[in-house]
C-alpha cells in the first residue's frame, strides 16, 4: 500500500512580536505552497578548463506562499496586512498534517517578510487573500 500523507490539517503561523517561539496559526487557509530552494552556481573555471567548471555556493530558500478566503476582520488577517506594511521579519511554521501511521506531524520553521499580499474579489466567488513571505536565511525542517 502507497504511503501518503492529507494536506487537510496543515497550518501555518506566525510568531509574536515579543516570543518569537510562540505561534499563531492563520486563519481560513486554502492553500500553502513551498517555492522549493535553490543553490546558487559559482563560476570556477580557469584558462586551463577545458569545460565550464563550477562550485556550489549559498542556498536561496525561496518564497512561501499561501492563500486564504479573506476576512477583513479576522485577527490573524488583520497581523497580515500590517506585517506586510511595516516589512517585519518573523518567525514561521509550516505545521503539516499528523501521519496516521506512525502519528507524527513535520514542522518546518522558517525567517521571513511578507513581500507580497493580494486580494482578489471576483463574480460569484468570496474574497481571496494570496500571500507570499521571503525566506531569509535557512530553513529548519523537524519531526
Amino acid at each position: 500500500m502507497a504511503k501518503y500523507r492529507l494536506s487537510q490539517l496543515a497550518k501555518i503561523g506566525v510568531s509574536a512580536a515579543d516570543s518569537p517561539s510562540i505561534f499563531t496559526d492563520i486563519t481560513n487557509v486554502t492553500t500553502i505552497n513551498e517555492s522549493g530552494a535553490q543553490r546558487s552556481e559559482i563560476d570556477a573555471t580557469n584558462l586551463d578548463s577545458t569545460a565550464m567548471e563550477y562550485a556550489p555556493g549559498l542556498v536561496d530558500f525561496g518564497s512561501m506562499t499561501f492563500e486564504v478566503n479573506w476576512d477583513p476582520l479576522e485577527s490573524t488577517h488583520i497581523t497580515l496586512d500590517i506585517l506586510f506594511l511595516s516589512g517585519e521579519t518573523r518567525d514561521w511554521r509550516i505545521t503539516e498534517s499528523p501521519r496516521v501511521t506512525p502519528p507524527t506531524g513535520e514542522m518546518t520553521y522558517f525567517k521571513g517578510y511578507i513581500s507580497a499580499l493580494t486580494k482578489t474579489r471576483a463574480v460569484n466567488q468570496i474574497v481571496k487573500g494570496s500571500v507570499t513571505i521571503r525566506v531569509t536565511g535557512a530553513t529548519n525542517v523537524t519531526y
